[in-house]
């Protein structure tokens, strides 16, 4: 019996997958698009916030060593402003989580739909040369993959860019030379992160590819236990599936454990630079080349900043893999169907007594003969 097919590390036709899923989600495209918009919109306020909150710590300082009490008139519009850009952010994330968790559920459901109503129209030979644990695992983990990525991976990747993208400028416009400072570890920090999240892929793929042996043994071992105990079969069978599971436990604490140290290198590189900004930051407030808002708020963006490239990384393995399982949802759908029965199907002489010279050939005779 053939092995199950294998998820690939990346699809063999990035492009075509990639029009696959597309192409899939025609129907649902006023719903993503709205989501994609909700999100942007709500990166781009939670952009602004750090601004506002240190224009509030600068005015709260001035009065204070102006006057000795604060200047409420010009802290609270200030207030409600930041209450305001961060309350309406709140709000347009909440609302595309939601509807990017509808969307997912109903595509997922539509594709399992889909997948069901071609395993009744494949041919018998389509199921003598693939495992049942294989098509199982397109119901279930390809497709799980694919709702999960739409539903996260999707706006994870634009709200991260624009967040990247938006916090560098904020930097640059506060100071050139603070950005200079909390930039300089960052290509350090990438790199080794890239090489982590690398490393984690690899074992996240070998996972998916055991997983896939796995459940096809389960399957198999369980509907043939008349034949296993038969056979007196049952240590091998133990045997060999022991080995599938204890190869999947392994790869899957792998992966976790590369996957989980890409943080702690990005937060050590992060603390460095949090430590060389406020350094140069309090001596430049102190010289009065920056107010300490313009510090306070500086730090803020250098968080945001940080904070999306491990994220990137690894949403950019997430996706290779999500398209892998796109690559095999459609190979599947795209399968040769039986051909369907005729309309008006040629019907038999019912005997020789009632058959032309035409039909004669056409009865069924009823011999069976076997030889050697």
């Amino acid at each position: 019996m053939p092995g199950p097919r294998m998820t690939t590390e990346k699809p063999k036709n990035t492009k075509k997958s990639a029009e696959f899923l597309l192409k899939s989600l025609k129907a649902y495209r006023p719903t993503l698009i709205f989501a994609i918009l909700a999100a942007i919109l709500s990166t781009v306020l939670a952009v602004f916030g750090p601004m506002v909150l240190g224009n509030i710590t600068t005015e709260a300082v001035a009065s204070l060593q102006s006057t000795g009490t604060l200047n409420w008139a010009t802290i609270v519009p200030l207030l409600i402003t930041a209450a305001t850009l961060y309350g309406v952010s709140g709000l347009l994330g909440y609302l595309e989580s939601f509807l990017l968790g509808r969307l997912a559920a109903k595509y997922a459901a539509s594709l399992r739909s889909r997948i069901l109503a071609k395993i009744s129209c494949l041919p018998i030979s389509y199921f003598d040369e693939h495992q049942f644990g294989d098509t199982l695992s397109l119901m279930s983990n390809d497709i799980d993959a694919v709702a999960s990525s739409l539903r996260d991976s999707l706006t994870e990747i634009i709200s991260n860019t624009i967040l990247f993208i938006g916090s560098l400028v904020m930097m640059l416009v506060i100071s050139p030379l603070l950005s200079l400072v909390a930039l300089i570890v960052l290509p350090f920090a990438g790199f080794l992160i890239a090489k982590v999240a690398k490393k984690a892929q690899a074992f996240f793929v070998k996972q998916r590819k055991i997983l896939g042996n796995l459940n096809s043994a389960i399957e198999e071992d369980y509907s043939g236990q008349s034949i296993i105990k038969t056979n007196s079969h049952a240590p091998e069978s133990l045997r060999s599936f022991n080995k599938i599971n204890e190869d999947y436990a392994t790869s899957a604490w792998k992966a976790q454990f590369f996957s989980s140290i890409a943080f702690p290198i990005s937060h050590i590189f992060t603390s460095l630079g949090y430590a060389a900004v406020c350094v140069v930051g309090g001596r430049m407030a102190i010289a009065k080349v920056l107010t300490i808002g313009n510090v306070q708020s500086f730090i803020q963006y250098t968080k945001q900043f940080n904070r999306p490239m491990t994220q990137i990384a690894q949403i950019a393995s997430t996706i290779q893999l999500t398209l892998a399982a796109t690559e095999r949802i459609f190979t599947f759908l795209e399968e040769p169907e039986q051909s369907p029965d005729p309309v008006e199907p040629n019907t038999l002489a019912a005997s020789a007594k009632t058959a032309t010279a035409a039909t004669l050939a056409e009865i069924p005779r009823g011999a069976v003969e076997f030889h050697d």
